[in-house]
C-alpha cells in the first residue's frame, strides 16, 4: 500500500484464518521496509492511497485516505471488492503505520 505524495509503501501479508466471508492482512513481518514511518501529519488529510502488488502493478483504483481507513473498492469480474486497510496515526510524534487490512468480495 502506498500513501501520499512522498509516497511511503507498507507491506501486508496474508492472516491464515478460517473465515470464508473475507481474508485479513497484518503488516508483514519479512518486509523489508519498516511498517511505521514518519510523515507530514498534516499531508495525510486527503492523501491518495494505492494498493500495489509486488510487482508494482495496481490491484484497485486508487482510493482517498478517510480518517485513518482507506477504503478501496471496485468492480470486476461480476464482483464487487471491498479492501479496507487501516492505518495507526501517531500525530503526537508524527508517525503512521499500517494496523492491517479486510478484503471482503461480494457477488453483485
Amino acid at each position: 500500500v502506498s500513501l501520499g505524495k512522498g509516497v511511503a509503501t507498507f507491506y501486508v501479508a496474508r492472516v491464515e484464518q478460517d473465515d470464508e466471508t473475507c481474508v485479513a492482512y497484518r503488516p508483514d513481518p519479512a518486509a523489508r521496509a519498516p511498517p511505521k514511518r514518519r510523515v507530514d501529519i498534516d499531508a495525510l488529510a486527503g492523501a491518495t492511497v494505492r494498493a500495489l502488488s509486488l510487482q508494482g502493478a495496481e490491484v484497485a483504483p486508487a482510493t482517498t485516505l478517510d480518517g485513518e481507513i482507506a477504503p478501496f473498492r471496485w468492480t470486476a469480474q461480476g464482483l464487487d471488492w471491498h479492501f479496507d486497510v487501516r492505518f495507526a496515526i501517531d500525530s503526537t510524534k508524527s508517525v503512521v503505520a499500517v494496523d492491517g487490512a479486510t478484503l471482503t468480495v461480494t457477488i453483485n
